[in-house]
């Protein structure tokens, strides 16, 4: 059971910042948290109902400073918050919408990134929900939707995961560290391994969509950025308490 996975031992609930104990690097962008969300790049107007633009998103990490908030300063470039039932997700119209952050370089040349989202109304097979990538092909780490599939790339390296549709929500992981792991990608639980990793950094800012804005309609619901391979227990954890808020 989903409540099983996500629960500590302690009884507690078990969420993404429970991977960060130990002062990892990272993000967790929650859009179930209203707190975290702001119409405004600068951060002074909340969000408080669907419908309303989404011009800041703030990571829930402490000790982060402001390196993985992703914004938009442009007012019609911005997402929106939408409803369905009782979750709550940030659409991108597919035309002009954009939210990214300011880049930096993760320590340890490794990582984890997991994304529940939404296929939608695509226009091309290059629709790149979730990316966290520099200059350079060594530096690259994106989550890439195609109409037939979904793909994941870190360290010039791609493994290809099953088939998608439009419409039901899903979840993607990524992770991998250079010259000592093979990247593996999962969706929906289902692994995929790739190559072995090249010597490279693992450096960029973090955006949403990965490359134009114009390949294809989405929604975010969690996005989980972390600077290390994370254990077959927390990637459980972690992918079932994506699931329970979408």
């Amino acid at each position: 059971m989903i409540f099983d996975l996500i629960a500590g031992s302690s009884g507690a609930t078990w969420t993404p910042a429970d991977l960060f104990l130990s002062g990892e690097q990272g993000c967790w962008l929650d859009s179930s948290d209203l707190t975290t969300l702001f119409q405004n790049s600068t951060g002074t107007t909340p969000v408080t109902a669907a419908g309303q633009p989404v011009g800041r998103w703030n990571n829930k990490i402490a000790g982060q400073g402001t390196l993985f908030n992703v914004v938009q300063a442009t007012t019609a470039a911005r997402p929106l918050l939408e409803a369905s039932g009782s979750f709550l997700r940030i659409n991108f119209d597919g035309a002009d919408d954009v939210l990214s952050s300011s880049g930096t370089t993760l320590t340890g040349q490794a990582v984890t990134l997991s994304v529940g989202f939404r296929k939608a109304l695509p226009t091309s097979n290059n629709l790149q929900p979730v990316k966290f990538s520099g200059a350079g092909a060594l530096q690259q780490l994106q989550i890439l939707g195609a109409d037939n599939s979904i793909s994941v790339t870190t360290f010039s390296q791609t493994v290809t995961l099953p088939a998608i549709g439009n419409g039901p929500m899903q979840i993607a992981t990524l992770f991998g560290q250079v010259n000592v792991t093979p990247v593996t990608g999962r969706l929906n639980g289902t692994p995929v391994v790739g190559s072995m990793g090249t010597t490279g950094s693992v450096a960029g800012s973090l955006s949403m969509p990965g490359n134009t804005p114009s390949s294809g309609q989405f929604a975010v619901s969690q996005v989980v950025l972390i600077n290390r391979v994370l254990t077959s227990t927390e990637i459980t954890k972690l992918e079932a308490f994506i699931g329970s808020k979408q």
